[in-house]
């Protein structure tokens, strides 16, 4: 797919300047084809607060935008709420997965599109914006800051972002397990940051 190659080389300059770390993680989820490192229980429990408690308080939704989508079961769900939307991840064995349930349940409002993060969002403004379980794999400062950046900036005024992130209360730390290192920022700074 020409815009998968796109993103994924124009991705490559950006990360070669990243720590081994980082780009450890970056390859990790480049071939994950199973973004489920919790248990059955947490997703579902996940996708319950999504639908019954966050999403039938965002309204009318024109365009969203799922940062890190994975498979696209919480993506799916959003497209109850929106007119239109958009899920990204770099994963092609992922976007694959999503395409495939998205089909499944005849939805075609829908999108999904394997895109580096990293090398740059779809241009907005979207109407809500969801990152959820991707700033904590991004190991270094850097590439953390500037999605940081991008989330908020494709964000219509009025709208919503949401996040999701493993965090730590007492310190900032990376954590190597899982077969990839993971970076678990302090949670008063995480939502400084935001």
């Amino acid at each position: 797919d020409l815009a998968e190659n796109e993103a994924v080389q124009a991705a490559e300059p950006a990360a070669a300047s990243c720590s081994a770390a980082h780009q450890a993680a970056r390859e990790h989820w480049q071939q994950c084809s199973n973004s489920h490192a919790a248990s059955p229980a947490y997703y579902e429990k996940t996708a319950e607060v999504l639908r019954e408690q966050v999403l039938p308080r965002l309204g009318s939704v024109k365009r969203a935008l799922d940062v890190g989508c994975g498979d696209g079961r919480f993506t799916l769900l959003m497209g109850d709420v929106a007119r239109s939307v958009r899920g990204i991840d770099l994963s092609p064995a992922l976007i694959a997965q999503a395409q495939n349930s998205a089909a499944a349940a005849g939805i075609t409002r829908v999108q999904f599109e394997c895109r580096d993060a990293e090398a740059g969002l779809p241009e907005g403004p979207f109407d809500l914006v969801a990152c959820m379980g991707v700033l904590s794999t991004l190991v270094d400062e850097q590439p953390y800051r500037h999605l940081l950046a991008q989330l908020v900036e494709r964000v219509s005024p009025g709208g919503w972002l949401i996040t999701k992130d493993t965090v730590c209360e007492t310190r900032d730390r990376v954590q190597h397990g899982s077969g990839y290192p993971i970076h678990y920022r302090l949670a008063k700074r995480y939502r400084q940051d935001l």
